[in-house]
């Protein structure tokens, strides 16, 4: 081997690793999500174990990427991310909807009822399942075409969760919860004594838990539905979602108000009286603590014993369940038409202001972006503000989203724009330094535009794998993003 071919050789080994630490901070245990799509939030409260955190960094203060325009309300359905970038969300006008990275809708699929409350989650060969109001779960194709659906006895309100062999559970207002296999065959249907729109947690083992609004909690073995055990949690559970911690207690509230932990045996670790009925999924810190809304409060619950470490009260009802960043930055929507964002140790970092009450619960992005849906009929995406390179004259502050997909195999999409406008330019450099693309020249303004890089270079040519910079300029200020091409 020639000393270009080993150099050739160790830029694709290079490549490999950097995408696949890329996949590993982003995924989590790949075992556990072996047939999730292998995206940063594939579901609803982010993975089988609905945990709801992130290995991304926060936002310090937000800023719009992109504000996409539905049809109707999106009332609790939360976004989903897709292997490909794209955007999922259920939305009140019986449909649901395909969102590209910089925030144009791909496509529309239109169910028989009201997508309002079920939060869709994506498979790995990018099957998209969702509940409807028509009491039909469906399969939609990764192209926005039915794939197959299902028809329960009543409402599907649950979100369902994706487990490592491909088996998908879902509750409904029949009482049951379902197992389904990626081809819409029944493998089990295990009845309850009352409502199901509770979503199901997976833990490490299999174990499928899900709350009933009959009162108890259900843990079932995967392969038959059978029952390994039930607690009695002494109130039904409506929209309350169990959560499995890294030691595998069980998180879950009621509509009683009472908010329990639970051993892996099934027996009880401790309750905490908070005072009004549950409606979320607790999420989990770094450290152990559990995070949970409740009434207008957010609050951090000590995971020995259930006291109650800190709380942040909004002026208005917090319906949706925490996304956690990785320095335990907490995201909550608020129905004060805010998007909160909590320091972890439970002072107000900032508030986003957005068109109407938020119910849908955030979700974060691999590059730390925050995805929700509104009353206002939006779905937003937030970043983090960009600033000029320092010294020099006062100059204008610069956005420019990260590349998505990253790692990508021949197309990524980005936003830019400057606030206080400029002539400028977005172009691609190689880690050499040497120019290879230009994707745009001339006026830049607070307006965001969309651009796409093809993985070319400015002769139409394929460029090698490798990690390239998108470099957006306008006048003196400069704000660089990392590409990584993989083939």
């Amino acid at each position: 081997m020639n000393a270009s071919q080993q150099e050739g050789s160790d830029m694709r080994r290079g490549v490999r690793i950097l995408a696949l630490a890329l996949a590993a901070a982003t995924l989590g245990t790949p075992d556990a999500r072996a047939q999730l799509a292998p995206s940063a939030w594939p579901m609803f409260h982010g993975a089988p174990a609905h945990t709801g955190r992130s290995a991304a960094p926060s936002l310090p203060a937000p800023a719009l990427r992109w504000s996409a325009l539905l049809g109707d309300t999106v009332f609790m359905s939360a976004p989903a991310l897709g292997a490909d970038g794209r955007i999922y969300v259920g939305a009140m006008d019986s449909s649901l909807y395909a969102v590209s990275p910089v925030g144009a809708v791909a496509w529309r699929f239109r169910a028989g009822g009201p997508l309002q409350y079920s939060s869709p989650a994506i498979a790995s060969d990018g099957t998209v399942y969702i509940g409807g109001m028509d009491s039909t779960f469906y399969a939609v194709n990764a192209g926005g075409t039915l794939k197959w659906k299902f028809r329960a006895g009543s409402t599907v309100r649950s979100s369902p969760a994706i487990a490592a062999d491909g088996t998908v559970y879902v509750g409904s207002g029949d009482g049951n919860l379902y197992a389904f296999d990626p081809n819409g065959a029944t493998k089990w249907i295990r009845p309850t004594g009352n409502n199901v729109r509770s979503s199901p947690a997976i833990g490490p083992d299999g174990t499928v838990y899900v709350g009933s609004d009959d009162g108890l909690l259900y843990a079932l073995f995967p392969a038959t539905g059978a029952v390994r055990w039930t607690f009695a949690l002494g109130n039904g559970v409506d929209l309350a979602s169990p959560t499995v911690g890294p030691d595998s207690v069980i998180y879950i509230g009621t509509t009683g108000g009472l908010f329990y932990a639970v051993r892996p045996g099934g027996t009880m670790k401790w309750v905490n009286a908070t005072g009004h009925s549950m409606y979320s999924a607790p999420a989990i810190l770094a450290g152990g603590d559990i995070v949970i809304t409740v009434g207008s409060d957010v609050r951090d619950l000590r995971p020995l014993d259930g006291k109650v470490q800190w709380k942040v009260a909004a002026s208005a009802l917090v319906r949706t369940s925490v996304a956690v960043a990785a320095d335990g930055t907490i995201y909550a929507g608020c129905d004060n038409d805010s998007l909160l964002a909590i320091n972890p140790g439970g002072t107000l970092k900032w508030a986003y202001a957005a068109g109407g009450p938020v119910r849908s619960s955030p979700i974060i992005g691999a590059d730390g972006a925050v995805y929700f849906g509104c009353y206002d009929r939006r779905l937003r995406a937030l970043q983090a503000p960009a600033t000029g390179v320092p010294g020099g004259s006062a100059r204008p502050a610069l956005a420019l989203s990260a590349p998505a997909p990253n790692p990508s195999r021949g197309g990524t999409a980005l936003t830019f724009s400057a606030p206080q406008g400029g002539e400028g330019a977005v172009e691609v450099f190689g880690v050499d330094g040497r120019r290879v693309r230009t994707l745009y020249q001339g006026r830049v303004d607070a307006l965001p535009r969309a651009i796409h890089w093809d993985g070319c270079d400015e002769s139409g040519r394929t460029l090698p794998p490798g990690i390239y910079e998108v470099r957006l300029r306008v006048g003196a200020a400069r704000l660089v993003r990392r590409a990584v091409l993989v083939r």
